[in-house]
């Protein structure tokens, strides 16, 4: 199993490798008669480690928090056991692998389940329930790898080449967006998103009474009192010295009562209705109230992604509150948001920023494509010199229950519609992503796109790039899946007789990332020497599956770019905010509470 960094391969620590001789049971087996308050506790306790360098990776020190002194010897155990498996797995492997018994996909589960399950009275002891919470606990791990191993199963079939990256996501496709993330960062981008959102949302005339409808709904004069009051809620969240579950209590002034309605818009009900679909009601509701103005956050990532990514889903929810008169259809709303907001504003917004010092530079927006009616054009085009660059931006998300599945066909059937194509009607094909670029690519090498020509097609570094606007998309081996598709379009580009040879791999850019290094991008590092790096040392590089050594192949080939810029502007110690940041925090935090 792969889950984790280019240097270290983790697997979960699961039930039968603990308890060889006794049969599984389900999680609610164990927990019968607990205590469920302390099980609720633990899953947010859990769900509060830190998604790297937390202490608690390290399974001496959790075992021994986790564990009485009545218990110290069953935890002794399992740490022996740990050790044996790490050890073992490096032998065979000649590869650093660890053993995690906590994981928040297991955590979120826990709590998903028992929060709205009724446990019984309490007859255990907290020293039995102690290990029993563990069992069940290991009991969720199992589930988990069970599920996890159809990500095997449906890539056998593939050639040698590319199972190995296009297994690695499928394996971690479903947890990797709630497992690999920078709070901080995630912070800085949700609130700059939302800024942006709600300068884009306040102009639209025509859903006025929707934007009226949500800024009443969390009881708020204007989005700055909005972005306010869940801003200075989740600086709670981030300047928190501990790893574990944080308590909000409001302070009983003359605000009490407004603060207390606000929160109780995000905290989870025993109305709401649980599933296991990617955790779609503790995205919605990421706290839970524990009595009058005290209240818990479940997960603090999903707490912060309220600011921006659950901006979509708050407003859906109001929209079909409305009276029929006035609402509209889920999928307009959807369409204001992802391709209206997400796919031209705001790119148009951050790489007008990112090239707006550059002098030499032509480029085009998809708008200009659009009202001139020119056929398969990009949604950005920036050409500087003899590199060209080609965005194709793409808001989306595929079913949560596609997504959990680790099936391999499912992913591509899903994806195929997105980014290759789908056929509308027969014989009637609309171009995805991948397509899309494929065929503009095909109008630049004939230079049929006439207000840009003064170039030599065999000089003109052709740089295609899908945008996405969710870090799942920087699962590590998604860049490898489409970029494979995107390969074929080129042998079918020089089938057909065009000059290939500078076309670059197409590459995955999550706007995040954009947003993150805006500054860096703009004035020392352009944008396409760093998409030269990353080509030549993860896309490009060559396999070598001697020696055992196909597992560095694969964490080399599957990284995303998102993790590369980071790790390469951060080696140069070329981090630095992006300066829309100055201008926000003024505007949000004048005359707060």
């Amino acid at each position: 199993m792969i889950i984790g960094s280019a240097a270290i391969i983790n697997q979960f620590l699961e039930f039968e490798l603990v308890f060889p001789n006794e049969i599984r049971q389900e999680p609610a087996y164990y927990l019968k008669g607990g205590n469920k308050e302390v099980i609720l506790r633990a899953a947010s306790h859990f769900l509060g480690f830190k998604p790297k360098n937390s202490i608690y990776h390290n399974h001496i020190e959790l075992l021994n928090k986790f564990f009485h002194a009545q218990n110290r010897k069953f935890g002794d155990n399992l740490s022996i056991i740990i050790q044996k498996i790490e050890s073992q797995q490096k032998i065979n492997n000649n590869f650093n692998h660890k053993v995690l018994i906590i994981n928040n996909w297991s955590s979120l589960t826990l709590f998903e389940t028992f929060f709205q399950l009724d446990i019984g009275e309490i007859t255990q002891t907290p020293i039995e329930f102690e290990i029993n919470l563990m069992k069940a606990y290991l009991s969720i791990n199992s589930i988990f790898t069970k599920n996890q191993s159809l990500a095997e199963e449906s890539t056998e079939e593939l050639d040698k080449e590319i199972r190995y990256p296009i297994y690695n996501f499928c394996s971690q496709y479903p947890i990797y967006d709630k497992v690999d993330y920078d709070l901080k960062l995630l912070f800085f981008t949700q609130l700059i998103k939302a800024y942006y959102f709600f300068q884009y949302f306040e102009n639209e005339i025509n859903f006025k009474y929707l934007y009226d409808s949500f800024l009443a709904n969390f009881k708020c004069e204007n989005p700055k009192s909005y972005l306010n009051k869940i801003v200075l809620l989740i600086l709670t969240l981030l300047k928190a010295d501990k790893e574990a579950h944080c308590d909000i209590n409001i302070p009983r002034d003359e605000h009490f009562e407004i603060n207390c309605s606000f929160l109780k818009k995000l905290c989870l009900s025993e109305d709401n209705r649980m599933n296991d679909e990617d955790f779609i009601a503790l995205r919605s509701n990421p706290m839970y109230e524990l009595s009058n103005g005290i209240y818990r956050v479940i997960f603090n990532l999903f707490l912060v992604e309220k600011i921006f990514k659950g901006l979509y889903f708050q407003l859906r929810d109001i929209n079909r509150k409305m009276l029929d008169s006035i609402k509209i259809s889920d999928n307009k709303l959807k369409g204001i948001y992802c391709n209206e907001f997400s796919e031209k504003y705001l790119l148009y917004k951050i790489l007008d920023i990112i090239y707006a010092s550059e002098n030499r530079i032509i480029k085009f927006s998809g708008k200009y494509f659009s009202d001139n009616r020119i056929d398969g054009g990009p949604d950005y085009y920036i050409r500087i010199g003899n590199n060209l660059l080609l965005f194709e931006s793409k808001d989306f998300l595929i079913k949560a229950s596609i997504k959990q599945s680790f099936d391999y066909d499912k992913y591509y059937y899903e994806f195929e519609r997105t980014l290759i194509k789908e056929e509308i009607k027969p014989g009637k094909v609309k171009r995805g992503a991948v397509m899309q670029l494929s065929y503009f690519i095909r109008k630049v090498l004939k230079r049929e796109f006439i207000d840009d020509t003064n170039y030599q097609y065999k000089k003109l570094n052709i740089y295609p790039i899908l945008i996405t606007h969710d870090s799942q998309y920087d699962t590590p081996g998604f860049n490898f899946m489409v970029n494979d598709w995107f390969t074929d379009e080129k042998i079918t580009l020089n089938d057909e007789g065009y000059y290939i040879n500078k076309i670059k791999p197409l590459v995955v850019i999550n706007i995040d990332t954009l947003i993150h290094h805006q500054e860096i991008l703009s004035h020392e590092y352009p944008l396409h020497i760093i998409l030269d790096k990353y080509n030549s040392e993860v896309l490009l590089k060559k396999a070598n599956l001697k020696y055992n050594k196909h597992y560095e192949y694969i964490m080399d080939s599957c990284q995303s770019f998102s993790m590369f810029i980071d790790n390469f502007l951060g080696n140069l110690n070329l981090r630095r905010p992006p300066k829309i940041l100055y201008e926000i925090s003024p505007a949000i935090f004048e005359n707060s509470n």
